[in-house]
């Protein structure tokens, strides 16, 4: 089967949540990113997804900080003491 953009479960994930701002809650933690992987709807594996667009399941596999320490943050976003 030869993929195309037209059935990218990721490209379909991000058009369907710009669509719906209302998908996807869990993309919008401050503090870290979620690492996903997509499937069309039906075609992943048989765990329950973490969320669902339309058209696509998504599963998130872990999680990553928001800011790597190398390199600067937003002029907006202070970094956060530590102590």
């Amino acid at each position: 089967m030869i993929k195309t953009k037209l059935l990218d479960p990721d490209i379909l994930m991000i058009e369907d949540i710009l669509a719906d701002q209302t998908l996807g809650p869990q993309l919008r933690d401050p503090d870290r990113i979620p690492a996903i992987k997509t499937y069309l709807r039906g075609e992943g594996p048989d765990r329950e997804p973490d969320f669902r667009t339309p058209r696509v399941d998504v599963s998130i596999t872990g999680w990553n900080p928001r800011y790597d320490e190398r390199l600067p943050r937003p002029a907006d976003e202070p970094r956060k003491h530590v102590s």
